[in-house]
């Protein structure tokens, strides 16, 4: 298939409530994209109609997100060139929603051509909560450090995949310190290296389609935030709860428009895994 998106449902039910909410402003805004979602069992929640909004289900193997005996999830991002459909990917995490202004297709068109590019805010001053930085620029020879986000990715055929899968096999050795998330080795850890090696730096910076108030650090209101951003991202393990309400108005409004019933906001914190970071 020529190209899509994909979005990762693994896990708690309540990523398959996210998945579907992403999913019906992704049809809404742009009714021809094909959706794929990467499951684990997971979308029992979700009515036969709500199913509909996807175009093609794909059980997650179990080797893509086991470490040894002990599940993780986070992993399967690490395996996205072999999950994928597609020959041109977009990879949206499924705590997000798209912009009622905006569509998928304006990130597919500035993508387009290109290996691979990721969320980029410029960058970064070689500090990190999850890695030693200069210990991984040291090991890889790399001359600067970017501050990327695996929100949102876009690929064609690349090896950024291939070689993030290495450098975990690296941290799970010990050669590198990280600091627990969801029950093992940052994903980003894994990637934005990968990319680095791959490519020297990203293909845009910065690059910035999704709104996460987390890194933002101000307020916006709604319509500057849908004016501005294609994505809202409701990621961390918690939002404010003026993002709440702007994510639940916006979503309702998204089901109101479809005649389905949509899922509001719920803290991640009530999820084991994301307990353990």
């Amino acid at each position: 298939m020529e190209k899509g998106v994909l979005i990762l449902s693994l896990g708690s039910d309540l990523y398959g409530r996210y998945a579907f909410n992403l999913a019906l402003s992704i049809k809404h805004t742009s009714p021809d994209v094909h959706i794929t979602v990467v499951h684990s069992n997971n979308l029992f929640r979700l009515t036969e109609k709500q199913m509909s909004v996807f175009d093609n289900l794909i059980e997650c193997p179990g080797e893509y997100y086991m470490s040894g005996n002990k599940i993780c999830y986070i992993n399967a991002k690490l395996w996205l060139d072999k999950l994928t459909p597609y020959k041109k990917t977009l990879f949206l995490d499924a705590d997000m929603i798209v912009s009622p202004y905006k569509s998928v297709e304006s990130i597919f068109k500035k993508c387009d051509n290109n290996p691979f590019v990721m969320v980029c805010r410029g960058v970064d001053v070689n500090v990190s909560e999850w890695i030693n930085v200069e210990e991984m620029k040291e090991k890889f020879d790399l001359k600067k450090w970017y501050d990327c986000s695996s929100e949102l990715m876009y690929f064609e055929d690349t090896k950024v995949f291939e070689k993030a899968r290495d450098i975990h096999e690296l941290f799970l050795n010990g050669e590198f310190y990280f600091k627990n998330f969801a029950g093992g080795v940052p994903d980003e850890a894994c990637i934005v290296p990968a990319l680095l090696i791959s490519y020297k730096k990203p293909k845009f910076v910065p690059f910035k389609p999704s709104y996460w108030e987390g890194i933002e650090n101000k307020f916006m209101k709604s319509e500057q935030i849908f004016n501005n951003f294609e994505l809202l991202s409701i990621g961390g393990n918690s939002a404010s709860k003026h993002i709440q309400s702007i994510y639940n108005l916006v979503i309702k409004w998204y089901g109101s428009k479809t005649g389905l019933a949509t899922f509001t906001y719920e803290n991640k914190m009530r999820i084991q895994e994301r307990k353990l970071i």
